[in-house]
């Protein structure tokens, strides 16, 4: 069933009361909003392969201080740095220059870091890795990934 333009604009009027009707009144609207968690996050300096000497293999591990981790989030919260080795060579390391060291087994490392307010975290990061028996010399792809992930905790 269409309602005539005339009951329509009618409908309006009524609905829309003082306001329309010249009227003056106050009121108050409450205006709230929520900002997801986030954060961002850089790896530098990361090389793309890794060398292992034969100073390394008779040392039985290898240490490598030349990543920077850059992690900037707004999650009161804080955020998780996580670490992953992949490849025969390594079987545990550690990654270290963060609040703590990380420990890096079969299925990776975390921690968690506070919330340091806006500004950028930059963080000199090192490796070490000891090497397996099955280790040999040579030049290898880089086997370590770092990722940083916002917790996203809400509050009340």
């Amino acid at each position: 069933m269409r309602l005539p333009v005339t009951a329509l604009v009618l409908l309006i009027i009524l609905l829309s009361g003082p306001a329309v009707m010249g009227e003056s009144g106050s009121g108050q609207i409450v205006v709230g909003a929520r900002v997801a968690p986030h954060v961002r996050w850089e790896v530098r300096d990361e090389p793309v392969r890794l060398e292992i000497t034969p100073a390394d293999i008779a040392r039985g591990f290898i240490e490598v201080p030349v990543a920077r981790l850059q992690v900037q989030t707004n999650d009161e919260a804080g955020f998780i740095v996580a670490t992953a080795v992949s490849g025969d060579q390594f079987a545990s390391g550690a990654l270290m220059g963060l609040d703590e060291p990380i420990a890096i087994g079969a299925g990776g490392g975390f921690l968690h870091l506070p919330f340091r307010g806006t500004s950028v975290m930059d963080a000199e990061l090192r490796w070490r890795l000891p090497l397996s028996e099955r280790s040999k010399a040579g030049s290898y792809p880089w086997p370590l990934r770092v990722t940083v992930h916002p917790i996203g905790r809400q509050n009340p």
